[in-house]
């Protein structure tokens, strides 16, 4: 837990900047109020996830939307340096192909090729592996599409 000021110090940004993007729903709310509001680590991989992505050009509007469709864990990923999701992959993403399940001791994705065909990524995969799973998203989906298969 963080006070805005420990939140500051972690990630550099403002204190009017995370008023702002609490406001613009880039942020949720803390807990509490005032001096006494209270931040969390999503606040925090938030905060750091939003510098990486306008450093690449992303306007406020498209860095809360895209929040509002990829998982925690992925937002966490960005912060720590990662690299945010393709754009095919986000465009699949807008018609709600995306799931998050919690069997028993895994967290997994839900990436839908086509009908009846899932992509899987645990959560314990390696970024590299993961990486390289989200590029190939987009190449299944056209092999499936030229054999009139979607």
């Amino acid at each position: 837990m963080y006070s805005i000021a420990e939140l500051q110090q972690c990630t550099g940004a403002t204190r009017r900047t995370i008023h702002y993007y609490v406001q613009e729903g880039i942020l949720p709310s803390p807990d509490g109020a005032g001096p006494r509001a209270v931040y969390n680590e999503d606040h925090r991989a938030r905060l750091l996830a939003v510098t990486h992505l306008k450093r690449r050009g992303w306007p406020l509007e498209r860095i809360r939307d895209y929040f509002a469709r990829v998982p925690a864990d992925d937002i966490a990923r960005l912060a720590n340096g990662g690299q945010p999701l393709a754009d095919s992959v986000l465009v699949h993403l807008r018609d709600g192909g995306i799931e998050i399940a919690e069997p028993p001791g895994e967290v997994v994705t839900h990436y839908r090729v086509a009908p009846g065909v899932e992509l899987l990524i645990a959560a314990s995969a390696t970024e590299g592996v993961r990486l390289a799973a989200e590029r190939t998203i987009a190449l299944l989906r056209e092999v499936f599409a030229d054999k009139g298969l979607t």
